[in-house]
């Protein structure tokens, strides 16, 4: 959970300042400039420790201290400062490909590269409208126009998917769920190259919003959502399950994406063609939300949900988003 209202105390030194960069759900979220480097203070990873050993580790009287030595180490990507006894841990590695163990009164900075890689950098670079902007995931390939939501106070989400008024056909060939399609202010998909090319950063958090024929709004969120790659078929990645919709994901679990010219589900029959839609289907579904968008009489391959297969719920409205995973 990003942490509102976050402030720090001001220092002063003769090749660092810090300035405050106002994004929506951070009143003063915290820059570190120091020679040509700008480290910026990174709330999702605050009261925590990478398992993964440092560069360097070292005891300094204050973080302006410690962002010097991880200027001067050159090869320093980023740093953890321990307020209470003044540990000092610099790293080579983006913190985004680590994982972490709890570290409490631990403050983690990162070096600032200029170029968001998802919609949370856009976030803590100072966006704050939801909107259209541009990615480039830390594969350093080709950009990627991407939807970023801002403006809430839970904000930093990357929208992968959305399903809103039947506008947008999603009855597709396996090329165009790869390279993606519609209207990234509306309905769309954004592609499963696009996005195993995000996700391979590190954990995310995936949430789905759904809204149901009679206006009713739940989600469901999962952890260490990921999407392979192409040679592995867009395999689905996912983690523990939380939120009000029911889990109607899991089922989907470790299968390959199938469209309605590639069919790689675990049925004998054609999932994909079956009920008119692009998804990782299983045998076949327990959710659909590439399905035919309000499907008469509540058909099976409508745009629907399910809480692990029990009841389905059939949907007026649906959106999928990412975001870097809160530990």
């Amino acid at each position: 959970m990003v942490n509102d209202g976050l402030s720090l105390s001001s220092y002063s030194h003769s090749s660092i300042m810090i300035a405050a960069a106002a994004t929506s759900s951070i009143e003063a979220a915290m820059f570190v400039n120091c020679g040509s480097k700008t480290f910026r203070i990174l709330p999702l990873y605050n009261n925590l420790k990478p398992v993964e050993v440092p560069a360097k580790e070292l005891n300094v009287a204050s973080r302006i201290e410690c962002s010097t030595k991880c200027y001067h180490a050159g090869a320093c990507t980023g740093f953890f400062f321990h307020t209470v006894d003044g540990l000092c841990s610099l790293y080579k590695a983006r913190f985004h490909s680590m994982s972490f163990v709890k570290k409490t009164e631990t403050q983690a900075y990162e070096h600032v590269l200029g170029v968001p890689s998802d919609c949370y950098d856009v976030m803590m670079q100072g966006g704050d409208t939801s909107g259209l902007y541009t990615v480039v995931p830390g594969d350093n390939g080709s950009p990627i126009s991407v939807y970023c939501e801002l403006s809430s106070t839970d904000g930093g989400w990357l929208v992968i998917q959305r399903r809103t008024d039947g506008s947008e056909d999603f009855y597709r060939t396996w090329n165009e769920y790869r390279d993606g399609f519609g209207d990234l202010s509306n309905e769309f998909w954004l592609g499963n190259t696009n996005i195993h090319r995000i996700t391979s950063q590190g954990p995310y958090d995936l949430r789905i919003d759904l809204e149901d024929r009679d206006g009713n709004a739940t989600y469901a969120l999962y952890k260490n959502f990921s999407v392979a790659s192409e040679q592995d078929f867009f395999k689905l990645r996912l983690g523990a399950f939380s939120g009000d919709a029911g889990d109607g994901l899991t089922y989907h679990k470790g299968y390959n994406f199938s469209a309605k010219d590639n069919d790689l589900d675990s049925s004998s029959k054609a999932c994909s063609r079956e009920f008119t839609g692009a998804w990782w289907y299983n045998s076949c579904h327990e959710s659909n939300l590439n399905g035919l968008y309000l499907a008469p009489g509540y058909a099976s391959s409508s745009l629907s949900w399910s809480n692990r297969g029990t009841s389905f719920f059939h949907l007026r409205r649906a959106s999928m988003k990412i975001r870097p995973m809160q530990f």
